[in-house]
C-alpha cells in the first residue's frame, strides 16, 4: 500500500528560517511511513513541482541539503502520479463521482486526499490552518469515506490511526516455509568461512530467514551482532572471526517487522 502527498497542504511562502524545521518534520512523518511498511508516497508530480515559495521548490531543498540524513529518505521513498494511467476504472471513479474534502474553512478538491481516499489509504503532507486534523472526510456520489491524514511524527500515536495501521499491515510475522536442511547459503571462500559457515547453519534454523545472500569482506569498526540492510535484509557480524559478515534474506515485509525479526534473532544466536 502507498500513502499519498496531499498537495494542498504546501505552504507556499516558507522563509528560510522555517523551511529546515517544516522539511524536518515532514522527512519525520515519511520515515515512519516507510518503517510502518507503506511502499512509497505517491506524488502527482515531481518534487521540482512542489513549491515551498514561488522561487524554491522542495526539489532544490533536498539538492542543497543532500548531506542531511532526514533528506534522503524523501528521494528513496517517492513515486507518481497519484493515480496511473494503466488503471482506467480508477481513473473513471474519480472523474465520475465529483469528490471533495471537507475541511474546516470549507470545501477542498485535494487531488492527494482523494486518492488516499479512493484506494483505502493515508494521505501525508504538512500541517497548516487546513489540515491539522488527523482525519478528513471525502464525498463523492454515494460515498462518504474517511481518511487518516499524518503531518508529523506524533500522528503516528494518535489512537485511530494506530488502530488503523494495525488492521492494515499484518502484526503477525510471516514464517518461511522451507525446511532448514533446504534453504540456501551462499557464502564466498576467505578465512571466515569456517566460523561464518557455522553461524550461517544455526540461521538457517530459524523459521524467519529464508535464505544467506552472501559474505563480506571484514570490519572491525563494526561493533553490533546485527544491523538493518537493504531489501529486508539482516547483515550480521562475527567478531571472533575478525569481523567478516554474512546478510540473510528475512520473512520481513517491511522495516517495522525488520526491526522485530532482528531483536528476536539477536537473543537467540548472540
Amino acid at each position: 500500500m502507498d500513502a499519498f502527498f496531499n498537495e494542498e497542504s504546501v505552504p507556499g511562502d516558507v522563509n528560510d528560517d522555517s523551511v529546515n524545521s517544516l522539511m524536518e518534520e515532514y522527512a519525520a512523518v515519511v520515515k515512519q511511513l516507510k518503517e510502518n511498511g507503506f511502499g512509497t508516497v505517491r506524488y502527482e508530480n515531481g518534487l521540482g513541482e512542489i513549491r515551498l515559495r514561488n522561487d524554491y521548490s522542495m526539489y532544490q531543498y533536498i539538492s542543497e541539503h543532500r548531506d542531511r540524513q532526514y533528506v534522503k529518505v524523501l528521494l528513496a521513498f517517492q513515486s507518481r502520479p497519484y493515480i496511473p494511467d494503466t488503471e482506467e476504472d480508477v481513473i473513471e471513479n474519480y472523474v465520475s463521482n465529483d469528490y471533495y474534502v471537507i475541511t474546516p474553512t470549507g470545501r477542498s478538491t485535494s487531488f492527494g486526499v482523494i486518492s488516499a481516499a479512493i484506494y483505502g489509504s493515508l494521505a501525508a503532507g504538512f500541517r497548516n490552518s487546513n489540515w491539522s486534523c488527523h482525519s478528513y472526510v471525502v464525498k463523492g456520489g454515494k460515498d462518504s469515506i474517511s481518511v487518516h491524514y499524518v503531518y508529523s511524527e506524533n500522528c503516528f500515536s494518535h489512537a485511530p490511526i494506530v488502530q488503523w495501521l494495525n488492521d492494515v499491515f499484518p502484526k503477525e510475522l510471516q514464517k518461511c516455509p522451507i525446511a532448514p536442511n533446504d534453504k540456501k547459503i551462499h557464502l564466498s571462500q576467505h578465512h571466515g568461512y569456517k566460523d561464518l559457515n557455522i553461524l550461517a547453519q544455526r540461521l538457517v534454523t530459524s523459521e524467519y530467514i529464508t535464505e544467506i545472500i552472501n559474505s563480506t569482506d571484514r570490519n572491525s569498526k563494526i561493533r553490533d551482532f546485527i544491523e538493518l540492510g537493504d531489501n529486508n535484509q539482516l547483515i550480521f557480524t562475527l567478531h571472533k572471526a575478525g569481523g567478516f559478515r554474512l546478510i540473510a534474506q528475512t520473512t520481513a515485509r517491511n522495516m517495522s517487522e525488520l526491526k522485530r525479526i532482528a531483536v528476536i534473532l539477536e537473543k537467540k544466536f548472540l
